[in-house]
């Protein structure tokens, strides 16, 4: 998880939190809502994601905490993803057990990398091409 991850899951944790909100702080909850979709519209903006940068500045007056976990939601999806699948999720891919993408790996059919912990990661572009052959 990398640090704008976890940038927008600390601004998701806040705003579930206000969801349970006494109803005479609401109009505090609001406007903290507000600012936390405009932090993260700020952060997306830095990012180059002018989608979400132009969705942030429709909310003016104030935003629910619901507004602000849905967005929050768009900003974490909007994020790209590590190019590279580890040994469940490449198994999980071709809809094979491990077991079994661990001897296609024996057998020299498969070429992963090695990551941390010199644990493999496989790249969808490789596990399309074993799929192809």
């Amino acid at each position: 998880m990398n640090q704008n991850h976890k940038f927008f899951l600390s601004l998701l944790d806040e705003a579930v939190a206000f969801e349970d909100a006494p109803g005479e702080c609401l109009e505090e909850v609001w406007d903290r809502c507000l600012e936390i979709i405009h932090e993260a519209g700020d952060r997306a903006a830095r990012l180059g994601l002018s989608q979400l940068v132009e969705k942030s500045r429709q909310f003016r007056q104030w935003a629910t905490p619901g507004q602000a976990k849905a967005f929050l939601a768009e900003c974490l999806a909007a994020l790209p993803q590590s190019p590279y699948l580890d040994s469940q999720r490449a198994a999980d891919y071709l809809g094979v057990s491990v077991k079994s993408l661990y001897s296609q790996v024996e057998l020299g059919r498969l070429k992963p990398m090695r990551g941390p912990r010199n644990a493999y990661r496989f790249t969808t572009k490789q596990l399309d091409a074993f799929l192809r052959t």
